[in-house]
């Protein structure tokens, strides 16, 4: 593990450390279309979208994922969120339903008006990185 990774792992660790309390989030509801979108080198910080899901299958099975990952969310006690570097946004036709976070060791969501995050293993990070089709 390089440097620059140990640093971010770290820099994460603390963020999620100073989370305040635990909450449940809402499940993500109706869902039709998924985009994935991350920053590409040339245009960082801007996010590009990266593909977008329509098969309903694959849509069901990241919404179920992303359901079963409900409880253990905290609020962040800082003013500045840990950049995720994937992100799935979440549509029922044209209306966004969620913003789902995919961080160097987290999840990150916002829904009802606020952000929250949630700290996660590797093998969380590579199943749902695999339910979209990336090879993060």
């Amino acid at each position: 593990m390089n440097t620059m990774t140990k640093l971010m792992l770290g820099l994460g660790l603390i963020f999620l450390s100073s989370c305040s309390k635990t909450m449940t989030f809402p499940l993500v509801g109706k869902v039709t279309t998924i985009e994935v979108v991350g920053p590409p080198a040339s245009t960082f910080p801007f996010k590009s979208k990266v593909k977008k899901i329509i098969n309903g299958s694959r849509v069901s099975k990241i919404v179920s994922f992303v359901d079963g990952h409900q409880s253990g969310w905290s609020s962040p006690d800082y003013h500045t969120m840990p950049a995720a570097g994937t992100t799935l946004v979440f549509y029922n036709g044209k209306t966004e339903r969620r913003v789902f976070g995919i961080g160097t060791n987290f999840f990150s969501a916002h829904g009802k008006g606020d952000w929250v995050l949630k700290n996660v293993s590797q093998q969380e990070k590579q199943k749902l990185f695999g339910l979209i089709g990336s090879k993060n």
